[in-house]
């Protein structure tokens, strides 16, 4: 019996060093991620290697090893909570706390190795994609509107859509990979690895679905992942966006920005249909600030009817499937603000609005400030 207690309490000194060491590991990669230039540092080596070294590999498995990661995670952590609770309730107090550090061990070693893999990139340089600097007035703002309007209907007047008002999609997931892969190779920048991974679908995708989860990238494995499920006019989008992620840009806005970048320049029309549904609303949002207030009625009216109704359409979807939508939201946005984002705010894109008043009747009148990273780069595409 004194044997026993004796190899328990060594099996617990032996995780609370192990601990100990994680804790002090992963305070250092918070350092790291603090200052841009070792954060850079970092992704360009360590991260970089990984993917660059196992991509290829991780790619030529035909399911998703972050899926399978994430199931023996929680299993685990279910499994021990289990025994713990057993132990407990037999006053088996050592046994116990033995197996509840053996689960703060696990935790803590997913968390540092995602973080080392995932985490530090947050804090890197601002993302190379081209921006247009120059001031805008707004009396040209209706005209730049109605020339991505021409495109975006052209756009859909080369695709074929369902009785529910759907987009159908004319690619499977992997002929997407492939087109995207091409895509990611015209990017001129050494900021991205030079390695484009492929596109796996989620075998779990009827449960991301259920938490409004469209796609996910993880770092340690170098896999960006698509729900298969998500309505067809956001899935090159959402595998564009992940792909980013893949390729060392981590925050949120960076990586839709990449997304946009790389589906609004395409020649293939279903990609730049999807760059045009996820970040239209950015580039029609200038109709608000032309002195006009039926402006933007009558912009967005001008859109095919096909268009319109995807946007009904995909509204209508994700409201079917709410059940957990706010705890999801609630956990995303808890993993966003902790690894150095803004919270889900992040996702959506806004420009910086003023306000001055009128010198007639003295109501406030609104005008943009600073512009919004899509509407920038709106702005490149029609410019330059």
């Amino acid at each position: 019996m004194m044997n026993d207690k004796a190899k328990i309490r060594k099996s617990l000194l032996l995780k609370v060093y192990i601990l100990s060491g994680l804790i002090i590991l992963f305070g250092a990669l918070i350092l790291n991620r603090s200052f841009e230039s070792s954060a850079e540092f970092w992704t360009r080596t360590y991260a970089r290697f990984l993917q660059s070294a196992f991509g290829p590999l991780i790619s030529f498995i035909p399911f998703s090893l972050a899926e399978v990661f994430i199931i023996l995670f929680f299993m685990t952590i279910i499994v021990l909570i289990v025994f713990i609770i057993i132990d407990l309730a037999k006053t088996r107090w050592l046994i116990g706390l033995d197996k509840a550090l053996a689960l703060l061990v696990v935790v803590a070693t997913t968390f540092t190795i995602y973080y080392s893999t995932a985490g530090v990139g947050y804090g890197r340089a601002p993302v190379d994609i081209p921006q247009y600097q120059e001031k805008v007035e707004n009396t040209e703002y209706v005209s730049i509107v109605e020339y991505f309007i021409e495109d975006f209907n052209d756009c859909a007047a080369d695709l074929a859509f369902d009785e529910n008002g759907s987009v159908i999609k004319p690619y499977t997931v992997s002929e997407l990979s492939e087109l995207l892969r091409i895509e990611y190779a015209k990017l001129d920048s050494a900021y991205f690895t030079s390695y484009t991974a492929q596109v796996k679908p989620m075998f779990l995708s009827f449960l991301f679905r259920e938490f409004h989860i469209t796609g996910i990238s993880f770092a340690p494995t170098t896999e960006p992942n698509i729900n298969y499920l998500t309505t067809d006019a956001q899935i090159p989008s959402t595998m564009a966006h992940e792909l980013a992620h893949s390729k060392g840009v981590m925050r949120e806005q960076d990586a839709n920005l990449v997304s946009a970048y790389v589906l609004l320049r395409s020649e293939d029309s279903y990609l730049r249909y999807s760059g045009y549904i996820a970040t239209f609303y950015s580039i029609i949002s200038l109709a608000d600030y032309v002195g006009d207030k039926d402006k933007y009625g009558e912009l967005y009216n001008s859109l095919s009817l096909n268009i319109r109704n995807d946007y009904k359409y995909m509204s209508a979807y994700w409201r079917s499937y709410n059940f957990v939508d706010d705890l999801a939201t609630w956990f995303n946005n808890l993993y966003l603000a902790i690894v150095g984002n803004t919270g889900v705010s992040s996702y959506v894109d806004r420009p910086d609005i003023g306000e001055t008043p009128d010198p007639d009747t003295g109501d406030p009148i609104y005008y943009i400030e600073e512009f919004s990273p899509f509407q920038k780069l709106y702005f490149h595409f029609f410019f330059e």
